[in-house]
């Protein structure tokens, strides 16, 4: 089945071929890339670290320096009624930070600030760091590094830079949080928008609270992503595993105000078993971001494994269109002229 129509297709990969031309080429990266290797989904992401402070309260109580000798059945029950509670998936996880906080609490204020901070994101950096993904190869980002491109990333894994790594034998220039932003954005860059485990825990944004703090206070975050895109002519912003409903993620890049392309690639729906329904939802969603946020969709497939196929199937339409360019004289001469 033909997903996409061949003008918009061909539109696509001139935009492409123009963005890496002017090193304007950035990959939005989102949760649905990881999800391959076993990474959790947000859902499974707060149950599990509900479930992990359930069993590791313990060992905060065990440092000599905090009040709590041992744990309290009811924060148990507390957090295991937390699994099934009406709360939001951030509202849940502020809860679990205050529950830690409290067991982090010493007699010396300044000590419960630097044990809290040590162990707060114990299982990010266990499940993040320390484990090794389901499946440590991931296709998308095998082919996506090949673009020439620099990434922006919500995800708290590294697997971005990992295969940088493998593919190109040295790493990228990694910025953990948004504080680290400085300018504009390099190409073989990743920049992690809402933290890592080993970086600042106050920026990790997982919570109602830390959300709070990097999407809707005055606190010059948004200046430093326009920053970011500044001087890039011919920018082109490629979503590749995002849902698209990060409402904060949207707002925060503020593309309705940026000089540039923006595609995402997502997935064609089949969830009905009528045609016509399917076609009917996917053009709404298709004109419906492109209307309300500039946001063109490609369509990938109708399936997740579709997705590392179209991605080299776009290189190779890359290539193709730059020998095509270098073996048209008039075209070839006004690049030189632009260069110029």
């Amino acid at each position: 089945m033909v997903y996409n129509d061949a003008l918009n297709y061909e539109r696509f990969i001139d935009d492409l071929v123009s963005a890496q031309k002017s090193l304007s080429l950035v990959c939005f990266v989102g949760a649905g890339v990881s999800i391959s290797q076993g990474y959790p989904d947000w859902n499974q992401y707060v149950s599990q670290l509900i479930n992990y402070w359930t069993y590791h309260l313990n060992e905060l109580v065990a440092n000599e320096h905090t009040r709590k000798t041992k744990v309290d059945l009811n924060d148990v029950h507390v957090l295991e009624s937390l699994l099934s509670s009406s709360e939001s998936n951030k509202r849940k996880v502020d809860l679990v930070n205050y529950i830690v906080k409290n067991y982090c609490e010493c007699e010396d204020e300044r000590l419960s600030k630097e044990f809290y901070e040590l162990h707060v994101l114990d299982f990010e950096k266990f499940l993040f760091t320390d484990v090794n993904p389901v499946i440590s190869h991931n296709e998308v980002l095998r082919y996506l590094v090949k673009l020439n491109a620099s990434f922006i990333t919500t995800n708290y894994d590294s697997q971005i830079e990992n295969n940088f790594k493998q593919g190109f034998g040295t790493y990228p220039e990694i910025f953990e949080t948004i504080e680290d932003i400085a300018g504009a954005i390099k190409t073989e860059s990743v920049i992690h928008l809402h933290g890592t485990p080993n970086g600042n825990n106050e920026l990790f944004v997982s919570s109602s609270k830390s959300y709070k703090n990097v999407y809707y206070k005055t606190n010059g975050y948004r200046k430093k992503i326009e920053q970011l895109f500044e001087n890039k002519k011919d920018l082109l912003i490629l979503f590749v595993g995002c849902s698209m409903e990060e409402d904060e993620v949207l707002s925060l890049l503020n593309i309705e105000s940026l000089d540039g392309k923006f595609y995402s690639l997502m997935k064609y729906s089949t969830d009905h078993s009528i045609d016509a329904v399917n076609e009917r939802k996917n053009s709404l969603i298709k004109n419906y971001y492109e209307s309300e946020h500039k946001v063109k969709t490609i369509w990938y497939g109708s399936q997740y494994s579709d997705l590392p196929v179209f991605i080299e199937e776009i290189i190779m339409s890359i290539e193709s269109r730059k020998i095509s360019i270098s073996r048209n004289p008039n075209e070839l001469r006004r690049i030189m002229l632009d260069e110029e």
